[in-house]
């Protein structure tokens, strides 16, 4: 039995019907699933994604075990609809342990919604869920987006990178960075995982596209893009909101071990907050937790709110 025998196999499983039906019903229902082995868990998504569309978001304990199921995923439903939504820290309120790689998924996933997409897997845990996001508009509105043809200064586009501490190199390898190289400046968005490079011809924007760092070979051009800064840049800290707030009030919740999840939560929380009395006097223009994260109590009752 190959992969699509399976696939085929989970949808037509009565179990499966009967999932479907209770998540068109209304009011939305809680539903609880049972004796799901391995893999099993993605083919069921698998059926349930294809049937109904949308946003999905999965909660699991441990990063680690997101990660496997982020691979499940994947697999089964393929990469372009998957997405990953990390904790940004190793450490609470220490600047030394933020993991800028985990700043680009969390961006390419707040990007990518407030954009409007449909059909997305978002996969996560609650060390990353006890951080707040900042708001649709606000990051709307701290988004440049360029498109091919459009007539634009390419001084304010380096006035924007500038204000929004990314820093200028003489090659880009990592998000955050930029260079500028005559009429073309190759930039490094915290939205994609391939830096762009656009090339202008006087002030209009003959080309963008994306390319790998280190042959430098063009890999998908684009008629237009959007350069996200560092969410968690202190320009941008004014307005914040949980996660739960962000994603579209349709979205379906899966979560392994939801008393679990909220409790693990909970204990980072703790752990924010244990931080921020040590520290406090020595953080500069850091927001308090209550500001920053959200607590076990907020994450219980935005959960009762989704299909799950």
């Amino acid at each position: 039995m190959g992969p699509e025998d399976l696939k085929q196999a989970f949808k037509s499983h009565a179990s499966t019907v009967e999932l479907l039906s209770c998540l068109k019903a209304f009011p939305p229902k809680k539903i609880s699933l049972t004796g799901l082995k391995g893999s099993s868990i993605a083919f069921i998504a698998n059926s349930i994604f294809r049937e109904i569309g949308g946003t999905h978001l999965f909660i699991v304990p441990e990063r680690e075990q997101a990660a496997y199921l982020l691979n499940d995923l994947e697999n089964v439903i393929g990469k372009e609809r998957v997405l990953f939504f990390p904790a940004s820290w190793k450490k609470p309120y220490d600047p030394e342990a933020i993991e800028n790689a985990n700043i680009l998924y969390r961006s390419e996933a707040l990007n990518t919604i407030e954009k409007g997409s449909n059909n997305l897997i978002i996969v996560t845990y609650p060390q990353a869920l006890v951080e707040k996001v900042v708001t649709r508009d606000h990051l709307a509105s701290n988004t440049f987006k360029l498109h091919k043809g459009e007539k634009t200064d390419s001084e304010f586009l380096i006035d924007f990178l500038t204000e929004y501490e990314f820093e200028r190199v003489d090659f880009v390898t990592k998000p955050g960075e930029f260079s500028i190289r005559g009429g073309i400046i190759d930039v490094f968005s915290f939205s994609n995982d391939l830096p762009y490079r656009i090339e202008f011809f006087d002030n209009e924007i003959e080309s963008i596209r994306s390319f790998e760092i280190e042959s430098q070979l063009s890999i998908a051009y684009f008629e237009y893009i959007h350069i996200v800064p560092n969410i968690q840049n202190k320009l941008l800290r004014e307005s914040r909101q949980s996660f739960f707030e962000f994603i579209p009030p349709s979205t379906v919740i899966w979560s392994h071990g939801e008393s679990l999840n909220i409790d693990m939560l909970g204990k980072y929380y703790e752990q924010v907050c244990a931080a921020w009395e040590k520290n406090k006097n020595s953080l500069i223009r850091q927001l308090p937790p209550e500001e920053s994260y959200i607590s076990s109590e907020l994450m219980r009752a935005s959960l009762g709110t989704f299909r799950r």
